[in-house]
């Protein structure tokens, strides 16, 4: 495959790729993906909470022994009354709160007079922060919707940090009714306690500002900070996407530090938890205790408690007010204030990282870990993957703890799993591929699918094995230049390997210039000695493209000869498990090279097994018996013209064409295979001659199917230049004398051979 040239193109754009499926998988299924990705920050939370909580926070909850004592419901709001009059006497540096004191008191709770007192008391104290009632203000949401008093719009307007109006990017929302008539007033300050969860449910983001009718509004948790730093709203800036800045805040110990806090462009951050409810560092007292101190003036305590810190007034028993944390699921809403307030004194900034760079980081490691799998297939780069993997799982935790910067987790993982696996499909496909050319499709899927696949051994099985091999070409490959020798090959081996191919045939291996093809490994077919035998025709049909094209190139004819058998071998994987070869063998796949060795050049030979696993009409010319190596009996073969049935395959009629020379030619021969070594020569002179066959006279009688080497020698006793091959065809009766002659097929002749061939044979007909 042309694509692995280019691995880092590929592996960039497998990377692409990878972030184009997380980002559409998000955009489709936002609420799974999102969940996890936030469990992941859960995690990080958990391992490492916010270690540090401000001195000056505390707080103090409805609990259950509380509503045990004054009941459930709305209480008389002048236990509110005396108990901020008491936190403002005994110090506390801002009161918070947790409640809606919205429309009057009903009179079983305390009515007017109720109500009253808590008026004095918030402007007696002066440095209590109370929330108001905020929505989302979306199209569906059935909201109802309150026009703004003309004093509580003055008051939100002046919360709004100068330059606020041009901001565009923060929630819309709406308060949805105003608190108790002159609270606004006397209030330090007021603030939403409107959050959006995440998909998952979890609160761990808050909108430090929400657009209000055209004005900025703060959240309830910056609006005590700000109280208690002293920052009030025409000292903070507002960068959307960027930070909130609260300029010249003045801490308790009396430093004097800008407060930036970074958010998003939706105007929300962070909350960096310090921890579940359950273990609160934050101390925390029971409304009912608190309310019994200032009955019995115990003023000493509460300021020891109280003074110059945050009091965080909570409903703790309100089940509706429970919240789901990256700690818990159910956690009370004003513990929720507080881990903001908390973020904020103690600057315990958590960064979210925007979509941009989580698309680059995405498509970053996705191409890097398509590059790894591509650049060392197999387990090599399986472990790089790994390993890249689990170090930006440590950069990421790292920068959590360190810098407090939140790196996604399951996008660019995400991003890593489906490069991985699409570069190891690739390289699947290119292994299956670049060994397909070597070893055949169907030897590749046999090794790689199945479960022992790779495991030495075999199993028997029924094949019709093919042999072919080329007449008289190792001869020719010495006449020729080495290029010259290749191009004919790969030609011929081209037109031979695509016929194969169409018939479904496995090719085992080359065998220099022959082939060894089986029909029924690895996989069994009912028809596989039909398709061999077909096969065998066409590519010997297929024989005269291939010297159609040597001529165009001046190069020589080819002739092939073809044998087959069908029989029960050993298929499998053979050698050691250092190095092993899947193939077949057995006396069958012996008989079938044997079969192959007795052929002339355009011929086919099958076995008897073969003729009878044929489901189909065969022409058979001629039948013969030979002796194979390792068979006690003589094995009949038969030599093929055609098939019928669905492929309809006839070769050519070979006419021998011989004519008798009026001057014979001198020869020598002989045996180049068999007993007889090939130095022993015999003397002799062809009688009949044409171009592809001829008929010798001599003392020596080779037996039929041998194959013989021939030295043709001139009318003036010079021997002509090259050696030429044939096989013996048949004993022939001369003058009445049986066995005083033969005739042979000669393979492919020499140039300087064919030339005296044409001139003899030439004189006599012509």
């Amino acid at each position: 495959m042309k694509v692995f040239q280019y691995k880092p193109i590929v592996a960039c754009l497998l990377g692409v790729f990878a972030g184009l499926v997380v980002l559409g998988h998000w955009f489709f299924s936002p609420h799974m993906l999102d969940r996890w990705e936030w469990t992941t920050y859960d995690w990080r939370l958990k391992l490492h909470p916010a270690t540090t909580a401000s001195e000056n926070l505390v707080m103090v909850g409805r609990d259950m022994e509380s509503v045990t004592r004054f009941g459930v419901g709305v209480w008389d709001r002048t236990m509110f009354a005396e108990v901020f009059k008491a936190f403002g006497k005994a110090g506390a540096a801002v009161v918070a709160p947790d409640f809606y004191f919205v429309g009057q008191s009903p009179p079983g709770r305390g009515g007017e007079a109720s109500d009253t007192a808590l008026r004095e008391a918030t402007a007696a104290n002066g440095r209590i922060v109370y929330p108001l009632p905020t929505l989302s203000r979306e199209p569906n949401d059935a909201v109802t919707i309150v026009q703004l008093d003309q004093s509580l719009r003055e008051r939100v307007l002046k919360l709004s940090p100068p330059g606020s109006a041009s901001i565009s990017t923060f929630r819309p929302a709406n308060i949805v009714t105003g608190l108790l008539p002159e609270l606004t007033t006397h209030a330090a300050a007021l603030g939403h306690i409107w959050a959006v969860p995440d998909l998952d449910g979890g609160f761990r983001r808050v909108p430090l500002y929400v657009d209000v009718q055209g004005a900025l509004f703060p959240s309830f948790g910056l609006a005590v900070a700000a109280t208690f730093l002293d920052v009030p709203p025409k000292r903070i800036t507002i960068q959307p996407g960027r930070n909130v800045t609260l300029h010249r805040a003045r801490f308790p110990n009396g430093e004097i530090e800008d407060v930036v806090i970074p958010i998003d462009l939706s105007g929300n951050m962070l909350i960096n938890y310090a921890s579940d409810w359950e273990h609160s560092p934050f101390p925390y007292f029971s409304f009912v205790d608190v309310w019994d101190a200032v009955m019995d003036g115990q003023s000493d305590d509460l300021k020891r408690v109280v003074n110059g810190n945050i009091v965080v007034v909570l409903p703790v028993a309100l089940e509706g007010d429970k919240r789901q944390t990256p700690f818990e699921l159910k956690a009370p809403g004003g513990f929720i204030h507080t881990n903001i307030i908390n973020t904020i004194l103690m600057q315990l900034w958590l960064k979210e990282t925007p979509h941009v760079v989580w698309a680059l980081l995405t498509f970053a490691l996705s191409a890097l870990a398509a590059w790894f799998v591509l650049w060392r297939p197999g387990w090599k780069g399986t472990v790089c993957v790994k390993a890249s993997g689990i170090t930006y799982l440590g950069v990421a935790h790292a920068s959590f703890v360190f810098g407090g910067v939140v790196l996604p987790i399951l996008p660019p993982l995400y991003g890593v799993i489906v490069a991985t696996g699409v570069a190891m499909g690739l390289n699947t496909r290119f292994v299956r591929g670049v060994f397909g050319q070597f070893l055949g499709v169907g030897v590749v899927d046999e090794l790689l699918d199945k479960k022992h696949g790779l495991d030495l051994g075999g199993e028997m099985g029924t094949v019709t094995v093919l042999m072919s091999d080329l007449r008289g070409f190792t001869a020719m490959s010495e006449r020729l230049e080495p290029k010259d020798v290749v191009t004919v090959l790969n030609q011929y081996l081209d037109v031979m390997i695509e016929t194969i191919d169409r018939y479904g045939g496995t090719l085992n291996e080359f065998m220099g210039d022959g082939l060894f093809v089986m029909f029924g490994a690895p996989q069994l077919k009912e028809d596989d000695a039909e398709r061999a035998v077909a096969c065998a025709m066409d590519m010997q049909l297929s024989m005269d493209a291939v010297n159609r094209q040597n001529r165009q190139r001046n190069l020589p004819d080819l002739e092939m000869g073809i044998g087959l058998n069908t029989g029960d071998v050993v298929i499998g994987n053979l050698g050691s498990t250092k190095r092993m070869k899947w193939g077949v063998i057995g006396k069958h796949v012996n008989l079938a090279a044997r079969i192959q060795s007795y052929t002339v050049g355009g011929q086919v030979l099958i076995s008897e097994s073969t003729r009878d696993a044929v489901g189909c009409d065969l022409i058979i010319e001629s039948r013969m018996e030979i002796r194979a190596k390792g068979i006690d009996y003589p094995v009949p073969i038969y030599d093929v013209r055609g098939i019928t049935g669905n492929y309809g395959l006839m070769l050519p009629e070979e006419e021998r064409g011989l004519v008798r020379l009026d001057q014979p030619v001198s020869l020598r021969f002989a045996v180049v295979e068999g007993s007889q070594r090939e130095d022993t020569w015999a003397n002799g002179q062809c009688v009949q001659l044409s171009l592809k066959w001829g008929q010798i006279e001599s003392d020596e009688l080779p037996p039929p199917l041998t194959n013989i080497k021939l030295k043709l020698i001139r009318a003036t006793g010079e021997a002509v230049p090259g050696d030429a091959y044939a096989k013996v065809m048949e004993i022939v009766t001369t003058d009445g004398k049986r066995g005083s002659g033969f005739v042979v097929r000669f393979s492919p002749l020499p140039p300087d051979v064919e030339v005296l061939v044409r001139e003899r044979v030439s004189s006599i007909l012509f």
